[in-house]
């Protein structure tokens, strides 16, 4: 089956629409010469060169003297950072490090730079761009000529999420490559990847949670995207994704972003199923060694269970109204007259018991005026610890903080008016 479409491609730094031709409505096909386009999105103009010293002082060190294959197996032990500060503690170590490593790569790269990479492996690979832009195969193209085996960091994000028969995914073209990066990622430290509700994505997660070393994960949605289309009915949830990741116990890290609307089939806390504004989606977070939680997403979504000894550090933001921690994950916000506690709070005292800081609440110094009770002190807090993406600063940021003022004041103007 054959469509024609339009799409925008930058021309001698113009934009300008392009023809394109949809082929069996997966692959698309650019129907112009989009050298041109590619050539701006290049934003690594060059590559670490390999270093080489004709006079290097005699090294007594144990690592030093390790031939380089036994070198690269030590090296796999240490983070991305660490085999670039490695490279500064001698003469020796840098000609290694530099020979044999290449730190950083964002893609697309030229054909000269590609060239000089000349074989050596990759720690950290960032790719954010639009995949679309590419003949096909011609991204996958690229991506195989550079040595991934030794990569410790990937980001591979950008606007590629598409739409097939009107539903919203991921394109054949993100989950190729995805699975290529994850073939060569047993080495991986950091993933930084898109994510839909496709049992193939289920499958790309259930390896990456193998990988030994993994220690940071973030998680990206479609954003503003998910509110307009819909997502396909598959059965897999974002809980059903977190469990499959957090089943690795070395995760310390864990970053949720543009998870605006949830996909069919999540578990709800709605009191009114069939009303949307009522209709908010838990998620449930289990993990033995998560240390730091991030999470970004709308009104749709409230913090579940939360299950993790280890967490210490808890940064959430909303694209909704605000609401500061004592006051967030009501029940009914509009019903709650009087702003009691919401949910959130209790959830995170009995799942987290080493928390120290919620956003920009100091939880320490609550749980030391508490004796160890930093629940019973939170009321004192109204208004911190706000999850607006932009705080205004105390009580003005919480939605329900001010609505109790002004229901306050209300309050007082009818008692002087009825004297």
């Amino acid at each position: 089956m054959e469509a024609r479409a339009r799409c925008w491609a930058r021309t001698n730094g113009r934009l300008v629409k392009v023809e394109e031709e949809v082929v069996d409505m997966e692959v698309t096909i650019l129907s112009e010469d989009n050298s041109d386009a590619i050539r701006c999105l290049i934003v690594q103009k060059d590559v670490q060169k390999k270093a080489r010293f004709r006079n290097k002082c005699h090294q007594e060190a144990a690592l030093v003297l390790l031939p380089n294959e036994m070198k690269v197996m030590v090296v796999r032990d240490v983070s991305a950072r660490d085999v670039a500060a490695l490279a500064g503690t001698c003469k020796a170590l840098r000609e290694f490090v530099t020979q044999t490593f290449v730190p950083s790569v964002i893609l697309p790269l030229s054909e000269e730079v590609q060239a000089r990479l000349a074989g050596r492996a990759v720690l950290a690979l960032t790719s954010t761009v639009q995949l679309a832009v590419w003949r096909r195969g011609g991204y996958m193209a690229m991506v195989t000529r550079v040595n991934l085996k030794e990569m410790k960091r990937l980001r591979f994000g950008g606007p590629n999420f598409r739409t097939e028969q009107g539903l919203l995914c991921l394109p054949e073209q993100y989950l190729q490559a995805l699975e290529h990066f994850v073939a060569l990622g047993s080495h991986l430290e950091a993933v930084d990847i898109l994510v839909d509700n496709s049992p193939r994505l289920l499958g790309l997660l259930r390896a990456i949670a193998a990988f030994p070393r993994l220690q940071e994960v973030t998680l990206r949605s479609s954003g503003n995207m998910g509110r307009t289309l819909a997502a396909a009915r598959t059965g897999v949830t974002v809980n059903s994704l977190l469990a499959q990741i957090l089943a690795n116990t070395n995760i310390k890290k864990l970053t949720l972003k543009g998870f605006e609307v949830a996909w069919d089939g999540e578990d709800t806390d709605g009191e009114d199923a069939g009303d949307q504004r009522y209709e908010r989606y838990r998620l449930d977070i289990a993990s033995p060694s998560l240390e730091t939680l991030r999470v970004e997403f709308s009104k749709t979504f409230v913090l579940g269970r939360v299950e993790a000894a280890c967490l210490r550090e808890v940064e959430v933001s909303s694209s909704y109204w605000g609401f500061c921690l004592f006051h967030a994950d009501q029940v009914d916000e509009e019903g709650m007259g009087l702003g009691g506690m919401g949910g959130r709070a209790p959830a995170l005292a009995r799942g987290c018991p080493a928390l120290q800081r919620f956003n920009d609440l100091d939880l320490g110094q609550l749980r030391e005026e508490g004796r160890g009770d930093w629940l019973g002190q939170l009321e004192r807090y109204k208004g911190r610890g706000c999850d607006m993406e932009k705080e205004e600063g105390a009580q003005g940021s919480c939605h329900m903080c001010r609505n109790t003022e002004d229901w306050a004041s209300q309050a007082a103007g009818s008692s002087e008016g009825f004297q």
